[in-house]
């Protein structure tokens, strides 16, 4: 990025990878406008209550206003991202609970990131296979805006319900008595009547949201005293609306969709791209 005067006028001039963000005194904080260079031209992104005008030849050809998505899409969209991820999770966790993949300390990885992009933060769910840390078969992942965090409530209560139906229907977790990172495991027995860790979760960062971390606690409540949680996760479906959808949650399911093509076989037969377990 370099700033030159020409003429008098102060131009500040974007090079590769450059972004700026522009607000005013009183809208620091609170508003901002944000240029990127994209190749040789350049984005904007916005809040149009930030901007008093645009102003210029075939300037409003250029305005992108996406679309009102109704809330029965949205809640479509999210349980169809939902019943793929029961499925990768299903195959996932029997892959992760085979010898051969307990040998090589593969574990079944269930992660809730945070994310920033230029148009602000959010919230993502994934879940992968990882070996040391490292993912070595990528499963699914959505991400969601901050400003839309009832459709991550109705997610994130949904794939815990799920996790915690499948993988640990008879064991309580003391969530009271987590240690400080808020992380639990799954320890499956072995052929040589060991155990090994085959699942593993994170859940410190939906403890640093007041609402997030209450549905996490009354969805680990449920469980531990065998009551179903269809109340919970029906009450945060209500509380979706209809909205613009932003263009990160629209490409990550897209994403999804792709990666899911990977590992799920297809009509046709296709088999699945992941280390077979035997």
């Amino acid at each position: 990025m370099k700033i030159e005067k020409i003429d008098g006028e102060l131009f500040v001039i974007l090079e590769e990878n450059d972004r700026v963000s522009i607000t005013t005194q009183e809208q620091l904080g609170k508003n901002n406008i944000t240029i990127a260079k994209n190749e040789e031209n350049i984005d904007i992104f916005g809040d149009s209550n930030f901007i008093n005008s645009i102003q210029g030849e075939g300037m409003l050809e250029k305005v992108y206003i996406p679309p009102i998505v109704s809330k029965e899409e949205i809640v479509d969209r999210c349980d169809k991202w939902l019943d793929k991820f029961r499925e990768v999770y299903d195959i996932f966790s029997s892959l992760a609970s085979s010898d051969k993949y307990i040998q090589q300390k593969v574990v079944l990885n269930l992660s809730f990131p945070t994310f920033f992009s230029l148009k602000g933060k959010g919230n993502s769910i994934s879940l992968d296979l990882i070996q040391y840390g490292i993912v070595i078969q990528e499963g699914l992942v959505i991400s969601v805006d901050e400003t839309d965090d009832d459709i991550y409530n109705y997610l994130i209560a949904n794939v815990l319900d799920y996790v915690l139906s499948e993988s640990y229907k008879n064991t309580s977790i003391n969530y009271l008595d987590m240690d400080w990172n808020y992380s639990f495991c799954l320890q499956t027995p072995t052929s040589n009547k060991k155990t090994s860790t085959t699942f593993m979760t994170n859940l410190s960062p939906l403890c640093d949201s007041t609402n997030h971390s209450r549905i996490v606690t009354s969805i680990l409540g449920n469980h531990n005293l065998g009551v179903e949680s269809k109340q919970i996760i029906s009450n945060l479906k209500d509380r979706i609306t209809s909205r613009q959808l932003s263009d990160i949650f629209t490409s990550s399911i897209d994403y999804a969709n792709k990666q899911y093509g990977y590992i799920v076989p297809d009509s046709e037969g296709e088999k699945p791209v992941v280390l077979n377990k035997k």
